[in-house]
């Protein structure tokens, strides 16, 4: 399973130069179809697009599939990535192995996620959402893995740093089309 799907590019405000590698990507088509809720989101103007920015620039990173860039974004190489299983597709996967205990969640580590990330595809996201009150936040988005082998939720916490918004956690869940048919 992977420990963490690969994260799709966000509405690009206030960040040209950022937007402008993308379009300019072979498979920029996925730019054009986000989904972002403005209206959902809340906090200072200039934290949501700072925001922004640092999901925008980790998209190119898992695009150019620069790890070491994508680190830099972490607190830390330990920042917790936790994946869970969505209802329906925990219980396909569970009847699928009657004889194996199946964990309903997945703990790991930034340091351990990131090589696996930069090994998906870009996928498609919709109904962005950014809170902050200018020291922590988050940002949220349902996304469809690339090739369409499954879908969820992503939610980072962030946090302000001397250096700028760092990921401080990730949670994401899975859901595989198999649940989808049961």
């Amino acid at each position: 399973m992977k420990a963490l799907c690969a994260i799709a590019c966000i509405f690009l405000v206030g960040n040209a130069e950022a937007f402008q590698q993308l379009k300019a990507s072979e498979s920029a088509g996925w730019v054009d179809q986000i989904k972002y809720d403005e209206a959902a989101s809340a906090g200072p103007v200039e934290d949501i697009r700072a925001i922004q920015d640092l999901v925008s620039r980790y998209q190119i990173g898992v695009k150019q599939k620069d790890e070491k860039t994508l680190m830099s974004f972490y607190l830390n190489d330990s920042v917790p990535v936790i994946s869970s299983l969505a209802p329906k597709t925990y219980a396909v996967i569970v009847a699928a192995n009657p004889q194996q205990s199946i964990p309903r969640y997945q703990m790991s580590t930034a340091k351990v996620s990131v090589p696996q990330e930069v090994k998906g595809g870009l996928d498609t996201i919709s109904n962005l959402v950014i809170r902050t009150d200018g020291a922590v936040g988050s940002a949220s988005w349902n996304y469809v893995l690339a090739g369409g082998n499954g879908r969820g939720t992503i939610e980072y916490s962030v946090i302000r740093a001397n250096d700028g918004w760092k990921i401080a956690g990730v949670l994401f869940s899975i859901n595989v089309p198999a649940a989808d048919k049961s």
